[in-house]
């Protein structure tokens, strides 16, 4: 049997806006801030003059984490 490999098409980076990382944590917005100003959480990043954003990958590998973090309990 013969296997060929072919390599991914890169993956298009996508920038979260708050509500979209509220649904995609289950978690408020207070709980958000709180959580990157400790360092616990990925912290947005200007995408405007007053418009901040969240890069999905962050997100989508913090949510990744806790899933390990939870089948190691």
């Amino acid at each position: 049997m013969n296997i060929t490999l072919k390599p991914h098409a890169p993956r298009r980076r996508r920038v979260l806006r708050l509500p979209q990382v509220i649904d995609a944590v289950g978690l408020s917005k207070a709980t958000i801030y709180r959580l990157a100003q400790m360092g616990k959480f990925p912290k947005p990043f200007k995408i405007g003059i007053t418009a901040v954003g969240w890069d999905e990958a962050e997100i989508e590998f913090w949510i990744f984490e806790r899933k390990m973090e939870a089948t190691l309990h």
